[in-house]
Order: C-alpha cells, then sequence, then structure tokens
C-alpha cells in the first residue's frame, strides 16, 4: 500500500506537481513522436537489406509515442478539470510500461558491462538507474493524486450539496 502525501514536488501540491509532469511527459512524448515518425519517414520498405525487426521497432515506436502522448492529454485533461480520477489510469500503466522498457534497457546495459564494453555498460547502467529511480518517484506522485481524487470522489457521493459547499 502506497503512503498518501499532501505535498511533494518540491513541496507544492500534488496537483501542481502533477501538470508539470503531465508537461513535460507531453513534451518529451511529442519529441519521440517527431523523432520516430522521422525516423519512419525515412524506411523505404522495398529495400531489401532492411532488417524486419528494425522496421517493426521504428514503427511500433510511432504507435506507442501516440499512445502515450494520448495518455498525457488525458493526465493534462484530469489535473485541470479536477475529476475523474479513473482517466489517469492509463497514464499510470502507460508510463509504468515505459519503466519496464527502461528496466531492460537497464539490465542490456548490465550484461554490456559483463561481457564487453565495461565503460559503455557502467555509463549505461547508472544513467539508466538515476532515470528510472526519477520516473518511480513522478509515477509515485501522480499515484498520489489519484488516490487524493479517488478518496475526494468517494467522501462526496453521499454528501448534500450544502456539505459539497463546505468542503
Amino acid at each position: 500500500m502506497t503512503r498518501r502525501v499532501k505535498t511533494r514536488c518540491c513541496g507544492l501540491s500534488l496537483q501542481v506537481g502533477t501538470k508539470i509532469i503531465g508537461f513535460f511527459s507531453l513534451v518529451g512524448y511529442l519529441i519521440q513522436l517527431v523523432i520516430s515518425m522521422m525516423q519512419s519517414s525515412g524506411l523505404d520498405l522495398e529495400d531489401a537489406s532492411l532488417d524486419a525487426a528494425e522496421i517493426f521497432i521504428i514503427i511500433s515506436s510511432v504507435i506507442v509515442s501516440s499512445a502515450l502522448l494520448a495518455c498525457c492529454v488525458l493526465l493534462l485533461q484530469v489535473v485541470f478539470s479536477n475529476s475523474r480520477p479513473v482517466l489517469l489510469v492509463p497514464w499510470l500503466v502507460g508510463d509504468m510500461i515505459m519503466r519496464s522498457i527502461h528496466v531492460i534497457i537497464l539490465i542490456s546495459g548490465i550484461m554490456l558491462a559483463i561481457n564487453s564494453n565495461i565503460a559503455h555498460g557502467v555509463s549505461t547502467v547508472f544513467i539508466m538507474s538515476c532515470f528510472i529511480g526519477l520516473e518511480t518517484y513522478l509515477w509515485w506522485i501522480v499515484l498520489c493524486y489519484y488516490r487524493e481524487l479517488r478518496h475526494h470522489e468517494s467522501t462526496c457521493k453521499g454528501a448534500t450539496t450544502a456539505e459539497l459547499v463546505a468542503m
């Protein structure tokens, strides 16, 4: 069970912290989508020298980037309207999937360090460990905001109009 917090992200409220996370995620996934689109536009599918796995990776990165971009839009919509916490779930799941991919990259960096290129492997492990730690912290903030909205939603269900105004 996760701890509930009222303020995180440098002392800001969870809503403001989630807004900041949403904007940075939106910009990051938009950049990732543009890069993926540029890579896919340069593909010549009739070229026999292209590897099928490489084509699959480039095309799937376009699709995944588009889906994550849509999740970020949902995240920001929830944060600004302060309603329907269930719309945060796609972002939480998508970010968890991205973190899983980053853990796979971390494991490949460890294998690279063990097998051959120690300097490159160690740098990959260090960078990916820091990145995964930051991602986990930011994911936790959004999860706490989701739980706060769910708690607020459950306490407001049986409330009268006068009680809602008092909240």
